[in-house]
């Protein structure tokens, strides 16, 4: 069965076997996914001040393979692997 925790934590905190997909803005408006399923230290996002172009505007931790493209409207479309 999918889990997919949005814009928070896991539940007790359980980050063992989950992959980060976080979504930023730069400084032209473009979007950055970033993918992080290693070691890499993460900053938790601050749902109450996402101000920079460092901070992620939306966060999925899930243990599922997700793929991401566009479709042809522009709209950013998620899959399930």
């Amino acid at each position: 069965m999918s889990a997919i925790i949005m814009n928070a934590q896991p539940a007790d905190n359980d980050f063992s076997g989950k992959t980060f997909y976080g979504f930023k803005l730069d400084n032209n408006g473009d979007l950055n996914v970033v993918k992080i399923d290693d070691n890499t230290p993460i900053a938790i996002p601050d749902p109450d001040n996402q101000q920079g172009p460092n901070d992620y505007r939306h966060w999925i931790w899930t243990e599922d393979t997700l793929q991401f493209s566009w479709n042809n409207k522009g709209h950013l479309q998620m899959e399930i692997i």
